[in-house]
């Protein structure tokens, strides 16, 4: 039976899979409200959540980063587009290499099985370890006709774990409780995915520590310019009273000025003025605030997707090779993303069910359908060419580039019908057989100057291909004689095996070609 591997990667022995999820009596992690950390966030509040984290307490480096994808738009439009490279490509489930007969069988079982399940909701949840470098997802088994079943696997929020920081194993995920050390994950009961987007231990290895410091500047320069815009975004208002005013009407002249801010009316005593000023102009404006708002969010799409130029569209002056670069890079994360959740799948969800249902030695493999289909037009120019000239091209390969599926026995396949001109009945289909260009069947008035010459091609091609054969015996007999006198012995031995049918219905064919298109001058008066 196949080896199940633990979270931990190391195989592990259990003889009765749990029936009941772990978190079940943990009910005060259910009742939790999170609070949100970057509510006053500042430079020496980020460092201490990040160094609370690297002492293994990782609850609030966790809703730092739910915080953040909350907040920051971009942030949580750039680490969707991780989520939905994943999802949006296909899978399917294969059997080992060289796998025998009841590795197989096995491999059907596990199949039917994971087809149960909402495979595009668990990699959701498991994409949530793009921020913070891990994401556990807990079920539990099922009997079902004799077969152990799982659950759908349902996301746990990030703040409910923690590392052994007490046995100095930080990469050791732990299910906080009230002990002040933490549950080991149960095995069997978790899909606990480790995303590797940094080369650190688990609390440094998720993008929260690369995103914090961007997005902590980029909203310290959005509050910056808010004040800069309340205070000098709108005219500036003087009022002027005469001399010899009194105390109660300065106020009321004061009054007016503040409220016409924003009332855009109010009321003052005759011979009193209030003069609009422009807008400080000083500088560059607000621009500051906004080139330090674009450098976080380019630092951002740099980190989340290796690029800018697949997330914005600003005036660059950048080819559109520089976009194509780009976007070849974010592709590449993309593959190394799907690469990482398809070892977890294969090591938490494929073993197990192979190994509490089948009789496997080895267990299935998980298959990403993400490589893209050659260019059809392409490819159907090209091979002719390329068969003509001797190559032995196998129809499965072309399948696999062209993302074809090869059609079962019995199966209807589309084949190429001949289609005859209106009107000219069975000769214009003899015509169409015969290769015959269609500029020679049409009528005079519109027939090309180069029919006959087209046929005669037409006709020059299908006889190379018979003496190309023939040279090829020849070729070889040519190798293998030792001498002139050698060589003309073995073509003389066999000369009657050169078949001539190839030839005979060149000739044949071109002969009839002939034959009908002069018949068909004759109809047309020509």
């Amino acid at each position: 039976m196949v080896d199940i591997i633990g979270i931990d990667g190391q195989p592990l022995r259990v003889t009765a899979p749990s029936r009941v999820d772990q978190t079940a009596k943990l009910g005060q992690l259910h009742r939790e409200i999170a609070d949100h950390p970057t509510n006053g966030l500042t430079p020496a509040k980020l460092a201490s959540v990040y160094r609370r984290a690297m002492e293994g307490d990782l609850v609030s480096q966790a809703r730092l980063a739910m915080d953040m994808e909350e907040k920051d738009a971009h942030i949580f439009a750039e680490v969707s587009k991780r989520r939905i490279a994943v999802q949006s490509v296909k899978w399917h489930i294969e059997p080992p290499k060289d796998a025998t007969p009841a590795e197989e069988e096995g491999t059907e079982v596990v199949r039917q099985i994971v087809d149960e399940l909402d495979i595009d909701d668990l990699l959701h949840g498991m994409s949530d370890a793009v921020l913070h470098s891990y994401s556990c997802s807990e079920y539990h088994w099922r009997m079902v006709d004799g077969y152990n079943i799982p659950t759908q696997p349902e996301h746990r929020p990030p703040d409910w774990f923690t590392t052994d920081h007490h046995g100095n194993q930080h990469n050791r995920l732990l299910l906080r409780d009230n002990s002040g050390t933490g549950q080991a994950l149960r095995p069997l009961n978790w899909i606990a995915h480790i995303q590797r987007s940094r080369s650190a231990y688990l609390a440094r290895a998720g993008l929260v520590r690369v995103l914090g410091w961007p997005f902590l500047m980029r909203a310290m320069a959005a509050r910056d310019l808010a004040e800069f815009l309340e205070i000098y975004g709108l005219p500036l208002r003087i009022g002027t009273y005469p001399t010899g005013a009194s105390e109660q009407e300065k106020s009321t002249l004061l009054r007016a000025v503040v409220g016409i801010g924003h009332a855009a009316a109010g009321i003052m005593p005759e011979g009193m003025n209030i003069e609009f000023k422009d807008a400080a102009k000083a500088g560059a404006g607000g621009s500051p605030f906004m080139d330090m708002m674009n450098w976080a969010e380019a630092s951002i799409s740099k980190a989340v997707l290796g690029g800018t130029l697949t997330s914005t569209a600003e005036a660059t002056g950048m080819g559109s090779g520089a976009s194509d670069t780009h976007n070849e890079v974010r592709k590449e994360i993309s593959t190394s993303d799907r690469r990482q959740h398809g070892q977890t799948l294969e090591r938490q969800l494929l073993r197990p069910i192979a190994a509490l249902n089948t009789v496997m030695r080895r267990a299935p493999r998980w298959v990403w359908d993400d490589e893209e289909p050659a260019d059809m037009k392409a490819m159907s120019d090209s091979l002719p060419g390329l068969v003509d000239a001797g190559l032995r091209i196998p129809a499965a390969w072309a399948h696999e580039r062209l993302n074809i599926p090869q059609a079962e026995a019995g199966e209807e396949i589309l084949t190429r019908q001949p289609t005859a001109a209106p009107g000219l009945g069975l000769m214009s289909q003899r015509t169409v057989r015969l290769g015959i260009p269609a500029a020679a069947t049409q009528t005079p008035g519109t027939a090309s100057a180069d029919a006959v010459q087209d046929q005669i091609k037409l006709a020059a091609a299908q006889a190379d291909h018979v003496v190309e054969g023939w040279a090829e015996q020849i070729r070889a007999m040519a190798n293998e004689a030792e001498s002139l006198a050698d060589l003309k012995a073995r073509i003389e031995a066999a000369f009657p095996d050169l078949q001539p049918n190839g030839m005979a219905d060149a000739m044949g064919d071109a002969l009839a070609a002939a034959h009908l298109a002069g018949r068909y001058d004759i109809l047309e008066g020509v």
